[in-house]
């Protein structure tokens, strides 16, 4: 799993930068060079440079989003990294990466060029009639031409929809990129653009957030929607399956009752700061409303002054791995790694796109349930590394597991009764087949309830139950992030 994390790793500074172009309230708000702190913070040697590019190639390759140009003597793909990168093959990969290889091979599109486009003239006319490439000027393509670094850019920045509010030249596409998030060498004005370059720029481009601004995603979940990524490769190359939920760094509350729905907001996304500024309510009726509803969100830590208030959120495990895998934060600790490893381990030896959701969250009841042993004193962040935990460690285990499988599930603390007294507890709340139910995972270990081992046997008495049911014996505050429960499942059926 070391090799996915190398993988994963070269998403993650972009993430960040893009948080200036999807949020520029907040990232405007100093005085940072954001373009000056992204090359002077990628200190990286050549020989790291070409170990991205290596995992980035190799991924994309994997994916079925480039092609090499023949066979290594090992009989490995040659994907010729190292070789100058072309005009025909810039209109080649962006054409690939759109998923559109096969519409343009048998596609009858129009060329409104003079020179011989050769073995690209498929690729060509796909990405001119897109509007993503266009000719030298004088009614020529010239495909063996190198392709300038800047004419890539503009290319990848059109594919995702950031070039129509750029209100830029071409000539200042790598700064501009970079601010969004993709990869440009350091060295651009200088050394000759490669095929490696390339491909590493492409790689970056598959987490940049696409859409309208009230439902976006990432480009690479748009892929996978079109058909152009094969779902069972997702994760084999660092792709994330959970919903992925519009970014905010910055929110204006007028009424205190609009606290918690941003802070549900900043959980789903996974940010780790978050500005509030009190506009029409003074900053401690703000400042009291998140008070309130603290328990209900980890932690937070608060900082404010005038009519503003800066938070950022304790993310426990599971909710580490999700931010970091969504490309959202690049800080997790070494338990939360772990954590991340097995779980991506483990998760497509239980599950397959072709079962149900009720066989999913079934089939990660049972291991979790089968495979963990109760301890109070577990290092917890999970029951995957250490095969123990407590209630905390089952319900994010069971959490993390949903979200790979793109299933909804929450997180929920409270009391439960139990031991002939109420004590702090935590579960989840899971949607399955667009209804919400009650899991808890502690409780249906008989280790746990009885202390007696009865050997791979789990319960079913808290699973995917409704809210009456679990009021019986668990106690939790309103919360709007965590959804009402008014049906049992029939496992009868």
């Amino acid at each position: 799993m070391r090799k996915m994390r190398k993988r994963l790793l070269l998403c993650l500074l972009a993430a960040v930068l893009l948080l200036v172009q999807v949020c520029p309230a907040f990232a405007t708000g100093g005085a940072t060079d954001w373009n000056t702190y992204f090359w002077n913070s990628n200190q990286e040697t050549e020989k790291q440079r070409a170990a991205r590019i290596e995992a980035a190639a190799n991924a994309l390759y994997e994916m079925g989003l480039i092609k090499g140009s023949g066979t290594n003597p090992d009989g490995t793909p040659n994907l010729n990294l190292g070789a100058t990168f072309t005009r025909g093959e810039g209109a080649t990969m962006i054409t690939n990466l759109m998923g559109g290889n096969q519409e343009a091979i048998n596609g009858d599109y129009p060329n409104p060029y003079t020179d011989d486009l050769s073995w690209a003239k498929p690729f060509v006319l796909y990405a001119t009639a897109h509007n993503l490439v266009s000719g030298t000027g004088n009614g020529e393509f010239d495909i063996k031409s190198p392709m300038d670094v800047r004419q890539f850019l503009v290319m990848l920045l059109r594919m995702t929809g950031y070039w129509e509010t750029a209100n830029i030249s071409w000539e200042q596409s790598p700064e501009y990129a970079v601010t969004c998030g993709l990869d440009v060498p350091r060295d651009w004005q200088t050394a000759p653009y490669t095929r490696g370059d390339a491909i590493l720029a492409c790689y970056s481009a598959l987490d940049l957030l696409v859409g309208e601004e009230d439902n976006l995603t990432t480009f690479k979940y748009t892929l996978e929607m079109k058909g152009a990524i094969p779902s069972d490769r997702i994760l084999d190359t660092g792709f994330t399956r959970g919903p992925v939920y519009p970014t905010q760094r910055e929110i204006a509350v007028t009424d205190a009752s609009q606290v918690e729905k941003n802070i549900n907001l900043m959980l789903r996304t996974h940010v780790q700061t978050y500005r509030v500024r009190a506009d029409g309510v003074s900053l401690q009726v703000v400042l009291d409303a998140l008070g309130r509803k603290v328990y209900a969100y980890r932690g937070i830590e608060m900082y404010y002054g005038g009519n503003e208030a800066f938070l950022k959120m304790e993310y426990i495990g599971h909710e580490q791995v999700i931010g970091y895998l969504e490309g959202r934060t690049n800080t997790m600790d070494d338990l939360a790694w772990g954590f991340m490893d097995a779980a991506l381990e483990l998760h497509p030896t239980l599950v397959d796109p072709s079962m149900s959701e009720y066989e999913q969250v079934l089939a990660f009841h049972d291991y979790i349930v089968n495979n963990t042993e109760y301890d109070l004193f577990a290092p917890g962040y999970g029951t995957l590394v250490s095969g123990t935990g407590v209630c905390e460690d089952y319900a994010m285990t069971f959490a993390l597991l949903c979200w790979l499988s793109g299933i909804d599930c929450r997180y929920v603390t409270g009391q439960a009764y139990g031991g002939g007294e109420w004590g702090e507890h935590a579960w989840n709340k899971v949607k399955v087949d667009g209804t919400w139910y009650n899991v808890d995972l502690t409780f249906d270990d008989p280790v746990v309830i009885s202390n007696i081992d009865i050997g791979g046997v789990c319960l079913y008495d808290n699973f995917l139950k409704s809210d009456t049911v679990f009021k019986q014996d668990h106690y939790w505050e309103d919360c709007s992030f965590w959804p009402a429960c008014n049906f049992n499942w029939d496992m009868t059926t």
